[in-house]
């Protein structure tokens, strides 16, 4: 299986990579590796919401 993987982060201190808004509640873009999650790009909620289509072809 390929592609992206997302994660929803609850109560973290993240920056949105998109708009530079602080968050605490964000998706996280990565992939896994070794069976580890490692986020490459975060998303605060409006941010995904409003983007996802163009996120999705972007992977």
């Amino acid at each position: 299986m390929s592609g992206p993987v997302w994660q929803k982060n609850e109560a973290e201190n993240a920056v949105c990579d998109k708009c530079l808004s602080k968050t605490d509640s964000s998706f996280q873009r990565g992939e896994v590796v070794d069976g580890e999650f490692r986020p490459l790009h975060t998303y605060c909620d409006t941010c995904y919401d409003e983007n996802i289509n163009l996120m999705a072809r972007e992977a």
